[in-house]
């Protein structure tokens, strides 16, 4: 039995390794017209797979590899040109001259296909009809349209057509997505009770943000009132001193010698006998009221450090005297201070809400119920 004849115009060579059940074959082909001869199952189709493995890289796998065979390898010689299709193990290559191709996938390298030229009319199995007598009108005028190169007008009326179905389906699919979204935004529409709330959550934060400012002013008002107060035990504690350094003012009045003769320790000691005798005239006193007691005691108190401190006196002197008008003046501004700590704790009293904002716990000012907050404590108290 043989093959189908196919025509050759040019020298053609193949060399077959290992495909199939050919395991070295080679075959020159002449120009013209040539016939594959043989029994059933003698390899004459495996040629013509070998052949197409060659043109078309088909078929794929590894199924037409010979078994226990480790090569496979088909090489086609047209004219000058050799083209070797090699598959090892996992390394599957197309070989033309000394370039190898290797990442070409399911395709042919363009530069083979250029080389080889073959159509399909070019190879048939000895089953395949009759070239064109057995095909279809449409099947012919479409073989005779790609010679001519009409196809592309089919081509691009196929594309069009497909380009079509594509936008009339895609039409379909967002007009039911809008469908779709309406009834999605159905689930929606509690969004302008929403807005209306999310305005009135606006009104409350700006009400927080003022609330905030208050309480942030009234820290500020409540470290005023304890500077105030740290002030005002300060000047507590300058204005004991007032009446004794008044006493000391008149006595450096009487003793304006002391002025003209205190560099000389005669006239200090003469000075300190004096207030010796001073202060044992305040003591007598002492004993006649014991209301005064205390006064008398800091006045000797200051008395024996004045003895001491003797030689600075008159440049103290003048410091005294700033320090008495600066008491007089601090006792204006306290008086002041106190007229606005009055009124600041009447202030904070009318802003602090039932909740502390500091503590976070009640405050019930009548009862035994106390904030953690030392602010609270201080204006109990």
């Amino acid at each position: 039995m043989g093959s189908p004849p196919f025509f050759i115009n040019i020298y053609m060579k193949l060399d077959i390794q290992n495909f199939q059940s050919h395991k070295d074959t080679t075959l020159d082909f002449h120009p013209g017209v040539n016939v594959i001869i043989g029994s059933s199952d003698s390899g004459k189709t495996a040629i013509l797979r070998a052949l197409r493995w060659v043109i078309y890289n088909k078929p794929t796998g590894d199924a037409f590899r010979r078994i226990g065979s480790k090569k496979t390898s088909v090489q086609l010689s047209l004219n000058e040109q050799e083209i070797i299709r090699e598959k090892i193990a996992s390394t599957n290559v197309y070989q033309l001259g000394d370039k190898v191709f290797k990442a070409f996938g399911n395709d042919v390298p363009d530069e083979i296909k250029q080389i080889v030229n073959f159509d399909d009319v070019n190879l048939q199995q000895q089953l395949d009809s009759p070239y064109l007598l057995s095909s279809t009108p449409g099947e012919v005028a479409r073989h005779f349209n790609k010679i001519a190169h009409l196809e592309k007008i089919d081509n691009g009326n196929s594309s069009i057509q497909k380009t079509l179905r594509k936008l009339n389906s895609s039409l379909d699919e967002v007009v039911s997505q809008i469908t779709n979204k309406k009834e999605q935004l159905q689930k929606y529409v509690f969004l302008d009770d929403m807005e209306r709330d999310v305005e009135c959550l606006e009104v409350y934060e700006e009400s927080h943000i003022i609330t905030q400012q208050q309480i942030k002013q009234i820290k500020q008002y409540v470290s005023a009132i304890l500077n105030a107060r740290d002030e005002q035990e300060l000047c507590r504690r300058k204005t004991k001193l007032e009446k004794p350094v008044d006493e000391l003012t008149s006595l450096y009045k009487q003793r304006t010698g002391i002025r003209v003769k205190i560099k000389q320790i005669q006239t200090i000691v003469d000075d300190v006998n004096g207030l010796v005798y001073r202060r044992e005239k305040v003591t007598k006193k002492l004993k006649q009221s014991e209301k005064t007691f205390l006064q008398v005691e800091n006045l000797v108190n200051d008395i024996n450090i004045l003895e001491k401190e003797k030689s600075s006196l008159e440049q103290r002197k003048s410091g005294f005297k700033a320090i008495l008008k600066r008491l007089r003046l601090f006792q204006t501004e306290m008086e002041g201070c106190t007229l606005a700590i009055e009124r600041d704790e009447k202030l904070f009293q009318d802003l602090m809400p039932d909740i502390c904002p500091l503590c976070g716990n009640t405050v019930f000012p009548d009862n035994d119920l106390q904030c953690d907050a030392s602010v609270v404590d201080l204006l109990k108290k």
